[in-house]
């Protein structure tokens, strides 16, 4: 089912812009160099504190109504290629669907399997510079590739990276976050090079189980931008880093911050979805700064990441976006489904949503930024 914008909701529009022409501070943070490595320090409070980005919804699809071929079982990675048309990564039915820019099916890509062509365990999909299609299936350590008319091209399995979390640069290298044993037992954000040979380590911490629940562990979350830089965290620490493609350090953004508060009602929730904290552990009365979620960025260079602060509602999620300089600019409420990145095409903003009836939907929303 489809819907487009209504009269009340450009009126709307309308009258959150007049009213966030009060809401802009001066920026109150620093920018130094070190060493080489731009340090970007941010306040608390954003430039805009409201309404810095206006979203206005123009399309969604999905939902209650669909043709049953078209239905998003689990959607978990977004594509979006330069006519608009829309790839959905569907691990429940282990399938890619594509859908045209007005929200039309179009084809379903690959299917679940572990044949040539089919996918087993997809965990995400992106677009190589030969506009290729390509699956990362976590589970068969492979990588599957499609034309975005849904033929099969070739799959290349990864022998000396499995079971790792791969993304890969315009070049065809990888960046890999995996587990490493050693001394210690380590998560590891490293650079591979199209041969699957290990180049560097960007990024290690050691993994540790004693601190409750998986929310609660520290990980590394990251993703690579379109000149091949390498944008990466630690949940536990509200730093931004960003690696150039010879894995050096070249900007690191921080943000003054408040840990959202974990409620009574959200432990329970846990403890039903978890099961209950083993010995000696508690489950923390507040939540780390930054989720367990790929940053993501747009064609202006800007920086996207999930925090655990509410909105008023209750239910959206506040993103806080950074300018291509690392100035923490605003916050934005989304009710995206937990682990499906964010897609930003030009003017535009892809997300994966529930609907009232708690089916999934894609909605396409034109961006609009305060300058």
């Amino acid at each position: 089912m489809k819907n487009h914008p209504t009269t009340a909701w450009l009126v709307f529009l309308v009258l959150i812009t007049v009213f966030s022409c009060r809401h802009k501070e001066t920026w109150a943070g620093s920018i130094e160099t070190k060493d080489g490595v731009t340090l970007v320090r941010n306040p608390k409070n954003p430039i805009y504190w409201e309404n810095g980005v206006l979203l206005e919804k123009e399309l969604t699809f999905g939902g209650a109504g669909t043709d049953e071929q078209a239905v998003l079982g689990r959607p978990f990675s977004l594509l979006v290629d330069d006519d608009g048309n829309i790839f959905v990564l569907d691990i429940k039915a282990g399938d890619i669907k594509k859908f045209d820019a007005q929200g039309d099916y179009v084809m379903s890509i690959g299917r679940k399997g572990q044949g040539p062509g089919e996918l087993q365990g997809p965990l995400g999909i992106q677009m190589t510079p030969k506009n290729e299609i390509v699956v990362h299936c976590l589970m068969s350590s492979r990588l599957v590739y499609f034309t975005p008319e849904g033929t099969f091209l070739r799959e290349t399995p990864l022998t000396k990276i499995p079971r790792a979390i791969t993304l890969m640069d315009s070049r065809g290298d990888f960046v890999c976050q995996a587990p490493e044993a050693g001394e210690t037992f380590k998560n590891v954000l490293a650079k591979y090079g199209s041969n699957q040979d290990k180049q560097f380590q960007i990024a290690g911490i050691e993994a540790r189980s004693s601190e409750g629940y998986f929310l609660f562990a520290p990980s590394i979350i990251f993703n690579v931008t379109r000149d091949n830089h390498v944008v990466w965290a630690v949940t536990d620490k509200y730093e931004i880093m960003i690696t150039d493609p010879q894995g050096r350090l070249i900007k690191k953004i921080s943000r003054d911050y408040v840990q959202a508060p974990v409620t009574e009602a959200e432990k329970q929730d846990m403890i039903k979805s978890q099961g209950p904290p083993g010995p000696g552990v508690k489950i923390p009365n507040v939540y780390p700064p930054l989720q367990l979620e790929f940053p993501t960025f747009d064609e202006a260079g800007r920086i996207f990441i999930k925090t655990y602060e509410k909105a008023a509602d209750g239910v959206a999620i506040f993103f806080d976006a950074f300018d291509a300089s690392g100035r923490y600019v605003a916050r934005i409420p989304l009710k995206q489904v937990r682990r499906v990145p964010l897609v930003w095409k030009g003017d535009r903003l892809y997300t994966v949503e529930e609907d009232e009836s708690g089916f999934y939907v894609v909605k396409r929303y034109k961006v609009t930024w305060r300058e």
